[in-house]
């Protein structure tokens, strides 16, 4: 049965979407707390792309974000594949946190493809400095503050974002007193959220957003999921020193990203 009158005004219809993502989350988030376990053999993340070596996901991020770095800091200097696969690795590794990361993990395949058939239109430029001058001679910058939809530069604003997102969350994971008092869920929600993507979102977005961050597990959880399970003193000091080492990394990329769209001149403050 239909209920028309429930989306009678686009206030409303996000309240609906919200709250229906919400429920979905706290469901979700049941399952996969007995799930998760799942996917991690040996204290390592099971996911067929030779994380054995590493003592946790959050350790494989870092060490993937390190060596993009290393050799290509440069803004720009980022060969294009490269800085894709490192993106894939990220995203998948915020799949832990909760089912709502399911959205954020959509979100970072969206940009990803989007970069990547940019790339690939213009002929596979070298590195990521290279694509962006491509966009901003084709006219990806349309106005002030507005990119092409589906322009790489646009996706590359957005994942830029979206790691803000991630870098958020990981300093709360490492430091207790980021969240000063402040539960996981609304530390997301009022602090990394807003301060990253809620200025880009419209109505419709960030009721979503906000409901499905509501439903995040408390930080404890998250570091016992990100650690496999193991709540041993020294499993968890481990994972938090892990933490650091990619808080460190994510920001220099960050930066990198934005040094790049900068030297370029191209910037996109739009909603959605």
């Amino acid at each position: 049965m239909a209920f028309p009158h429930l989306f009678a005004t686009p206030e409303l219809t996000a309240f609906g979407l919200a709250t229906g993502v919400m429920l979905a989350c706290m469901v979700g988030d049941m399952l996969m707390s007995t799930f998760y376990t799942l996917t991690w053999k040996g204290g390592t993340m099971d996911d067929g792309g030779g994380a054995g070596e590493f003592s946790s996901v959050v350790a494989r991020v870092a060490f993937t974000w390190e060596g993009l770095i290393a050799g290509h800091a440069r803004p720009g200097g980022f060969p294009v594949q490269s800085l894709l696969d490192a993106m894939a690795v990220q995203s998948a590794s915020s799949r832990l946190l909760g089912p709502f990361m399911m959205l954020i993990c959509k979100c970072d395949e969206s940009n990803i493809r989007t970069i990547r058939e940019a790339w690939l239109a213009h002929g596979s430029p070298a590195s990521l400095r290279a694509l962006l001058a491509a966009e901003r001679a084709a006219g990806a910058q349309l106005g002030e503050g507005r990119l092409e939809e589906s322009s790489a530069a646009l996706a590359l604003t957005w994942a830029t974002r979206m790691l803000g997102f991630w870098l958020g969350i990981l300093r709360a994971l490492a430091d207790e007193e980021v969240v000063a008092g402040m539960s996981m869920p609304r530390y997301a929600t009022g602090v990394v959220y807003n301060d990253w993507v809620a200025p880009y979102h419209g109505l419709l977005l960030r009721s979503t957003f906000r409901a499905g961050l509501r439903a995040l597990p408390a930080r404890g959880e998250m570091l016992r999921r990100l650690a496999g399970g193991d709540t041993s003193s020294e499993r968890q000091a481990h994972l938090v020193r892990d933490c650091k080492r990619c808080i460190a990394a994510t920001e220099r990329v960050i930066e990198t990203l934005r040094a790049a769209l900068r030297e370029q001149g191209l910037r996109d403050e739009t909603r959605v």
